[in-house]
């Protein structure tokens, strides 16, 4: 209701194809009937091309994840597409400075998560930080995992973590993916009788997607598998940062962060993958585990418990 124009265009019998073939987009934009035009920012140079080409106009243009305008790859070609149109919307939740300097101030409209929990658009969800000191005990991912498992009751967990054994800033090495080489069960167990012996062992299945992992594999785990996982059981899926805007579910209540990300933008883009839910859904609030790994020798008395 706050777009009306947004809510008219999406009304219209749309025409579509499937194609990056220049030629192809071009001879479509010369069509008669109207047109929406869905396209990654990987082709957008190709729809810029056909427009310049087909000396056609834009009624609009819609940006989402729009941070990613000012990509140098990207950026002259957004501004050419902008050029070409009447009307540009930007939609994210991490907008860059020259993001906000382009579409002034005046022209900015807030949307603050707080009032989108309300609005049941997003969920909420809590924030637990756990200290590791690295001269106690090795804490592998699987295991945090375990203990946020343990500890919420969240079951279908995303794990983000580097693809192999790293050194972290304070000089601690500690292994990411252990998974590959560590049964999943027995981390479970491990945490089970060291912390919650009283507690439960769920049935575990633990799945990685990388940047290779192909696009059916990918939704196969996400939206068929991971999705569907009932109480009493975990889903585990592991992705690096590569992945950080490409793990699409709305079904993930448990986000277990390994390595720290490095800029605010990054743990708001991470901590979307929870936020998510299907509008007005009453599901319950998610949850985010942030893994801090303490240097024994800088920190060798102190008190992790307070």
């Amino acid at each position: 209701d706050a777009f009306p124009t947004l809510r008219a265009y999406a009304r219209l019998l749309v025409s579509s194809i499937g194609t990056t073939n220049e030629s192809e987009v071009r001879q479509f934009l010369g069509r008669a009937s109207p047109k929406l035009v869905v396209v990654t920012y990987h082709s957008l140079g190709v729809l810029a091309d056909a427009i310049a080409a087909a000396g056609a106009r834009v009624d609009m243009i819609c940006f989402d994840e729009a941070h990613h305008v000012d990509a140098p790859k990207v950026a002259a070609t957004a501004r050419a597409i902008v050029t070409a149109s009447d009307r540009a919307y930007y939609f994210t939740a991490t907008p860059t400075r020259a993001l906000r300097e382009q579409v002034g101030k005046e022209h900015e409209i807030a949307y603050p998560l707080s009032e989108a929990i309300g609005d049941g658009v997003c969920n909420a969800w809590d924030l637990h930080v756990m200290l590791v000191r690295d001269r106690d005990r090795h804490l592998s991912a699987l295991e945090a995992a375990a203990l946020a498992y343990f500890k919420t009751g969240r079951n279908r967990i995303l794990l983000k973590c580097g693809l192999a054994e790293s050194e972290g800033r304070m000089g601690h090495r500690r292994r990411a993916i252990d998974f590959r080489t560590v049964d999943a069960a027995e981390a479970f167990q491990r945490v089970r009788d060291e912390f919650y012996p009283s507690a439960k062992l769920p049935s575990i299945r633990v799945e990685a997607i990388v940047s290779k992992t192909a696009p059916e594999a990918r939704d196969r785990i996400l939206k068929t598998d991971f999705d569907g996982t009932p109480s009493g059981s975990v889903f585990l899926v592991a992705f690096c940062a590569t992945l950080t805007e490409g793990v699409d579910t709305k079904a993930a209540n448990m986000l277990v962060l390994v390595d720290a990300p490095e800029t605010p933008s990054t743990l708001v883009q991470l901590m979307g993958r929870v936020q998510r839910k299907p509008y007005q859904a009453d599901i319950p609030r998610g949850a985010v585990l942030l893994l801090t790994f303490l240097s024994a020798d800088a920190y060798v008395d102190a008190d992790l418990e307070t």
